[in-house]
């Protein structure tokens, strides 16, 4: 696959521009855990990141796939 980028809200972290972020998923990652520590590192995060779809449905790190956020 293919690298594509997402749009991520930092609203709950964030009080300026970093508040909305457009990350490049690399093509490398295998599933959700590794964009999870890449987005903690990248914006120097310790608490636990959780990625959201647009529902109310949560992503569980270790279990989905990252193509999941392509679809």
């Amino acid at each position: 696959m293919e690298a594509f980028t997402i749009k991520i809200d930092l609203t709950n972290f964030f009080s300026d521009e970093r508040q909305h972020a457009l990350i490049l998923i690399d093509s490398a990652w295998k599933n959700i855990e590794d964009v999870q520590h890449h987005n903690q590192n990248l914006f120097n995060l310790i608490c636990l990141l959780r990625i959201q779809m647009n529902t109310s449905n949560w992503l569980l790190p270790k279990l989905l796939g990252k193509n999941l956020l392509h679809h």
